[in-house]
């Protein structure tokens, strides 16, 4: 799978739990309490009724990737590392 195809298939994947998740984890603005709530169901524990606001400083979303040529999108909304071996 290519990566512009697997980026796709990624925002294809939580679009089924939400439309237009991928882009409110990558802006952060998942955290927003209006938002989280969204993707909270009923049947879910006690523990993710509430907001989390004890740690939401410290929320990062990190993709790992093997190819030399990332898809254009991520490049653009996430600060890419280069890791060389």
């Amino acid at each position: 799978m290519m990566e512009s195809e697997m980026y796709e298939f990624v925002k294809e994947k939580f679009d089924e739990i939400l439309p237009g998740l991928l882009d409110m984890v990558l802006d952060k603005s998942i955290i927003e309490d209006e938002n989280y709530m969204k993707i909270v169901k009923d049947s879910d524990g006690n523990e993710y009724q509430s907001r989390y606001d004890y740690n939401i400083t410290g929320f990062s979303f990190v993709i790992i990737t093997s190819s030399m040529a990332p898809n254009e999108v991520l490049l653009r909304s996430m600060y890419p590392v280069k890791v060389i071996n």
